[in-house]
């Protein structure tokens, strides 16, 4: 009995006594060296003795203690503890990030740091903060857990797997490739261990399977290693099986998602490969320009109703399409604006006076053409000539009168509207009947004619009958140039001999 339960029985009894029935020598009795009050003379009294031993717990019948109790070396309960209230263990405060200690509450909801399960954890639902992460390999395919190893002496070993429930038994088969994977971190270490198995023969009824260890050479690594107690094994490939060939994981090591097919051995090629999305897949660096550690989409089948691509900056990337001749009543698209009919960001081609032309403006009313901003040339001939219209008139060397009209083209398309009169210049080139150059009665005529524009007439008087002899040659040039640089000239010759 400590002081504060002494004080307690002491007020207890002092707040009965009354000046009545005090009390004498005989009343007390003597135990090492104290005096003290009897449970006789409390009822010699009229002490009430229920309301005192109240105040202590029992130690063989049914109790309840009203207040707080603290047990300072611990508390050790044989049978089943009942918390109504729940449990708070250490500094309790609740809280994701800032929390300490741990609790369980009445309805079973509990809060702590860390938990360690060292065979199997049931959830209805699993939520981690919203957040999921994947520390490792997860294949979608048969696997086991090793229980126990059993070196046979000739190469081979037998291994026993766990039981995930009652009845379970493993299915793997004969002929099935195995990977394991194991790591070393409960001896302190940080590496991870991969072992490639072939099974050779199962027991259903015992639950093992006996394996062969493949050659180095013959693993991706260049070097295999023993199965192992609590190895995770899972069925990579089938020597023989068609349907166990394939398999799909996802690999926080490799970052990607693969999906395998007609996969006999450990080591796989591109051919083995149906799908990988993430870090492609180095065999693909030896077959096309891709760098290895790149990130894209392999696939061995694609079908798509809709497909968008985006440039570096996110932009959407058209989708060049060609419309046909241009008509002035379609609408046509430049790139920037989806369209509703086959949702996609289009980029309008046409073809007008045999040049395709693409559309740079959604929209645009303007007629494809070289000053057009509103369009591209893409294809066709680019190139800028000019001609001489058609001369219907019959002319006779002492009876001519024609005339000269240049027409100019660009992309096959008449622009002979958009050459200024003042950019096309007439020339003139004659021999005399002995074949002389004349560049006096030349340049005398090219002045004369200076801005006559796109038409010049032609008459007797032009020709120059020198001596009235009939020139052997006379050349009439016109030279166009167009505004934005070009040039290009016409020449008709009228006399030759």
């Amino acid at each position: 009995m400590n002081e504060q339960e002494k004080n307690i029985i002491k007020n207890e009894i002092l707040d009965q006594l009354t000046p009545e029935n005090n009390l004498s020598d005989d009343d007390l009795f003597e135990i090492n060296g104290g005096r003290h009050v009897s449970f006789r003379t409390l009822r010699k009294y009229g002490f009430d003795l229920e309301r005192i031993t109240k105040l202590f717990l029992s130690r063989v019948n049914d109790d309840t203690a009203s207040g707080l109790i603290t047990f300072l070396k611990g508390l050790v309960s044989k049978g089943l503890a009942h918390l109504d209230g729940g449990a708070e263990f250490g500094a309790f405060i609740s809280g994701m990030m800032g929390g300490t200690g741990g609790a369980i509450d009445s309805r079973g909801n509990a809060e702590f740091e860390s938990v360690t399960v060292r065979s199997v954890m049931r959830v209805m639902e699993l939520i981690i903060n919203r957040v999921g992460a994947q520390e490792s390999d997860t294949f979608f395919t048969e696997s086991d857990t090793i229980e126990t190893v059993t070196e046979n002496g000739d190469g081979t070993f037998t291994l026993k797997v766990q039981e995930k429930y009652e009845g379970y038994f493993t299915a793997m088969t004969e002929g099935a490739v195995v990977k394991g994977v194991v790591n070393d971190l409960a001896s302190g270490g940080k590496d991870y261990y991969t072992s490639w198995l072939r099974v050779n023969s199962v027991n259903a009824p015992a639950n093992t399977i006996e394996v062969s260890v493949y050659p180095g050479e013959e693993v991706p690594a260049g070097r295999n290693f023993p199965p192992c107690e609590l190895m995770k094994i899972v069925r990579w490939g089938h020597q023989t099986d068609t349907e166990r060939q394939s398999l799909f994981y996802i690999s926080s090591t490799e970052g990607r998602i693969v999906k395998l097919s007609g996969v006999t051995k450990p080591i796989i090629d591109i051919g083995n490969y149906e799908f990988a999305l993430g870090t492609l897949p180095e065999e693909l660096s030896r077959h096309a320009a891709v760098a290895v550690g790149d990130s894209g989409l392999y696939l061995k089948n694609l079908l798509y109703e809709r497909s968008l691509q985006l440039d570096h900056l996110g932009n959407p990337l058209p989708t060049v399409r060609d419309r046909g001749p241009y008509d002035s009543a379609i609408f046509y698209y430049g790139g920037d604006t989806l369209r509703e009919e086959t949702q996609d960001y289009e980029q309008s081609d046409v073809w007008l006076y045999g040049c395709r032309w693409r559309c740079m403006v959604t929209g645009t009313k303007e007629e494809p053409s070289y000053k057009s901003t509103a369009w591209a040339f893409i294809e066709g001939n680019p190139e800028f000539t000019v001609e001489f219209a058609p001369v219907n008139t019959v002319y006779r060397a002492s009876a001519i009168d024609m005339t000269l009209t240049v027409i100019a083209k660009l992309y096959n398309q008449d622009i002979t509207g958009d050459i200024r009169s003042e950019d096309v210049v007439w020339t003139r080139y004659s021999e005399d009947s002995n074949g002389n150059p004349r560049p006096n009665s030349d340049n005398l005529w090219a002045i004369n004619h200076v801005g006559a524009g796109k038409s010049v007439r032609i008459t007797t008087a032009d020709i120059d009958y020198s001596g009235g002899q009939l020139p052997k040659v006379v050349r009439f040039t016109a030279t166009v140039t167009l505004r934005d640089g070009k040039s290009e000239e016409a020449s008709m010759k009228i006399i030759e001999f």
